[in-house]
């Protein structure tokens, strides 16, 4: 009788162990989510606004609307340049071409076309004298590309016609404003330039002058 009794308390002990021991565990992971989720909370709260990349800044959106206005320029200067009987393609190729001569493939990445267009389109300048091609004394198969004295007096005539039309646009601004426009193109038209020659290097291989860092 006394052991049977004895049995009885160990079983009840350990029950009462067991449930608590699991209740213990249920309380903690309450509290375990309930202090994440204080933790979450209060990282939400103390977080600065997170950038949203489909939301684009001011600068993005003046910078899309300048390059907007560019695409829409372009489509004004091909226009214009149908009445000196070039194309955009063709007048690009030109002004590439006046610093000086450049292998064709350059011509090919400079208006991002296969070789066989390009090639396609300085027959084109070539059969009208505009353009002469040769090869490369440094490497004969390699074709190199240069302005002819008719290629200049067409580049010039193509320059007079898009600037006869810009003009007409900036007609309808004040004289500050469209003062304002045409110094802003020159100095885009400088960056673009500086562009070309980080790609493509100056006409002919000739190496850019050392910077005052490299004297």
């Amino acid at each position: 009788g006394g052991r049977g009794r004895t049995r009885q308390q160990n079983r009840g002990g350990r029950g009462r162990t067991r449930q608590q021991n699991r209740g213990g565990r249920g309380r903690t992971r309450q509290q375990n989510r309930g202090g994440r989720g204080r933790t979450r909370l209060d990282a939400s709260t103390t977080e600065g606004p997170r950038y949203d990349p489909a939301v684009p800044s001011e600068r993005n959106r003046r910078n899309a609307d300048a390059v907007r206005a560019a695409a829409r320029l372009a489509k004004v200067a091909g226009a214009a340049l149908a009445g000196g009987d070039l194309s955009l393609a063709q007048y690009r190729v030109l002004v590439f071409l006046d610093a000086g001569e450049r292998p064709a493939s350059q011509v090919a990445q400079l208006l991002d076309v296969t070789p066989p267009t390009v090639t396609s389109l300085v027959d084109g300048l070539e059969s009208r004298g505009l353009v002469a091609r040769s090869a490369d004394p440094g490497d004969r198969r390699r074709v190199v590309c240069s302005l002819t004295p008719a290629g200049r007096r067409a580049l010039q005539r193509g320059d007079s016609l898009v600037g006869d039309r810009l003009g007409l646009l900036l007609d309808r601004l004040s004289a500050e404003d469209a003062e304002r426009v045409v110094s802003g193109l020159e100095s885009l038209n400088h960056a673009m330039e500086l562009a070309l020659r980080d790609r493509f290097g100056r006409p002919g291989g000739t190496p850019d002058p050392p910077t005052d860092g490299a004297r």
